[in-house]
């Protein structure tokens, strides 16, 4: 049960493809400067963070780790394949019923199949984590997480509207259950400051960005990587939002005519003469 099978990749089943690293995929760098430089063109969201069910066993923990060490590196198609040995390990333990574990894998294998832009596996999963969530109460924190998740796929799929909503839905819960002032809330506001610059709202997408600066800055402190990421987010929205070229359209292709513009008794008198 301890032994991890070989992992043999099938390109068939994911494509064989390979994807660079992204600024998401790595740790933030240090200073502003860098984040900036290295960063991507536009406004980049703040994807949730899932945290490992304590009730899981070690062993399965580190298999775990192991699968988003793969991912972190690049290689997600060996972490999928490691995560599903996991999965399978998993069930040589007699654990109580949890939801939080369903949950976790579901949400980390669609977050891994949308790395990958396997979009109809992501959603799959997603919305599996979401048919667990809607049994909920109201009042658990993890009905937001599921659709902060939503919330990204959508964005890549560029349906902006949906996105925003999902979003819109994991703001109100937040500031419901946990607070407005706190890192969890902050990275929606974010989120949706992103989103809104996507629809081209500029305004409010600057105004949620900077909540989401100052709770950041206010909590973790001004160099903190995610206070800096959060920064280079702002940096980026000015430049490309506010400082773009005004074009006004022409409202009529006639030229202006002089004499329609003058008056009438004068243009007689200048005859006469």
């Amino acid at each position: 049960m301890d032994e991890i099978p070989n992992i043999d990749i099938s390109k068939e089943r994911y494509l064989g493809k390979v994807y660079p690293k992204t600024l998401t995929k790595n740790n933030v760098k240090n200073t502003f400067k860098e984040i900036v430089s290295n960063a991507k063109v536009y406004p980049s969201l703040i994807q949730d963070a899932l945290i490992l069910p304590p009730i899981l066993p070690d062993r399965i923990k580190e298999i775990i780790i192991e699968s988003y060490k793969d991912h972190i590196q690049g290689n997600t198609e060996y972490a999928i394949r490691r995560l599903e040995c996991a999965e399978y390990f998993l069930r040589n333990y007699k654990l109580p019923n949890e939801p939080q574990i369903d949950i976790f894998f579901a949400l980390t294998f669609g977050s891994f199949y949308q790395e990958l832009e396997l979009n109809v596996q992501a959603i799959k999963y997603y919305y599996k984590a979401r048919m667990i969530t809607d049994k909920f109460r109201s009042d658990n924190p993890d009905n937001a997480l599921v659709y902060s998740f939503f919330g990204s796929i959508f964005l890549d799929l560029k349906e902006f509207e949906w996105a925003f909503r999902c979003f819109q839905f994991a703001k109100e819960t937040r500031e419901k259950i946990i607070g407005g002032d706190t890192l969890d809330t902050a990275a929606v506001y974010n989120n949706l400051g992103v989103v809104a610059f996507y629809m081209e709202s500029f305004l409010p997408a600057k105004n949620y960005m900077n909540l989401s600066y100052e709770i950041t800055r206010s909590i973790l402190g001004l160099n903190h990587p995610r206070t800096l990421y959060i920064k280079s987010n702002l940096a980026k929205l000015s430049q490309l939002s506010f400082n773009k070229e005004i074009v006004f359209k022409t409202l009529s292709k006639i030229p202006a005519l002089t004499q329609l513009i003058q008056n009438p008794k004068r243009a007689k008198k200048r005859k006469k003469k």
